[in-house]
């Protein structure tokens, strides 16, 4: 089972940038699940007609009305609709089944890290009435405590502490861990870590100076009897299409 997780910046709203993620996923056809972060200006219909024609019957769009920054999903299995959220977000959150797997897209808020911790604590609250295989996934403009080693020696805080645009990722003037704590203090495990880093953000195409994964999968107990492994996906024509690389889930499971 293979499934990616992917925020295409603005809608990936410029030509030559979706005609190269419409390359990229053509040739890369062998997920069978696709998360969204930031499908700007998207419609269900755009979302279904784009995904059929990558080989997705399956697709789900999430418009919030607090955000422009839509959520969506689109699968080669039926989709079940748990929920949707957007009143507690500021972009939103999707529950969704696939073949007996939970799936919650999100994104969190950016340059917010106590209303993050806000954000975290609704889904803490809500995996507590979840059972069986889970999986959280999506933009969670935070960072890892498991990285925490790695962002002392290049030099984050000290980068926070001067860029005003990033003042909302400290508490106390140290780097805000807590939003992603609280995932894991739920029960969840971060199985994209690695002693050997790799950021999510930024690609060549710019954005943060600040090189941090802030894209993941995380799995509950139940989950991890697949053995699932995540990792950042680097490409050279990545590097132009999004400020985000996309992060891959892989596991074997016999349906």
């Amino acid at each position: 089972m293979r499934v990616l997780q992917y925020n295409i910046l603005d809608g990936c709203n410029v030509k030559e940038r979706f005609s190269k993620l419409d390359k990229w996923i053509k040739q890369n056809n062998n997920y069978e699940i696709i998360g969204f972060n930031e499908l700007n200006d998207w419609s269900r219909r755009t979302l279904e007609n784009i995904g059929k024609s990558w080989g997705f019957q399956y697709s789900y769009l999430l418009q919030p009305k607090t955000s422009a920054y839509y959520i969506g999903i689109i699968s080669k299995y039926p989709i079940k609709i748990i929920n949707t959220y957007d009143k507690e977000f500021h972009h939103g959150l999707i529950h969704v089944e696939i073949k007996g797997i939970q799936y919650l897209i999100t994104h969190l808020k950016p340059f917010d890290s106590i209303q993050r911790e806000q954000e975290a604590k609704f889904i803490a609250n809500l995996t507590e009435k979840i059972s069986g295989p889970t999986v959280i996934m999506g933009d969670l403009n935070t960072l890892s405590p498991f990285d925490e080693e790695h962002y002392d020696k290049t030099g984050v805080l000290q980068n926070f502490l001067l860029d005003k645009k990033f003042q909302g990722e400290l508490r106390n003037n140290k780097v805000n861990y807590l939003p992603f704590q609280i995932l894991l203090n739920a029960g969840f495990f971060d199985i994209g870590f690695s002693d050997n880093f790799q950021h999510s953000i930024p690609t060549a195409l710019g954005g943060s100076p600040t090189k941090r994964r802030i894209d993941y999968f995380l799995v509950n107990k139940e989950m991890q009897q697949f053995k699932p492994k995540a990792s950042v996906i680097t490409d050279p024509i990545l590097e132009e299409i999004s400020d985000h690389y996309p992060v891959e889930c892989y596991w074997d499971v016999n349906y």
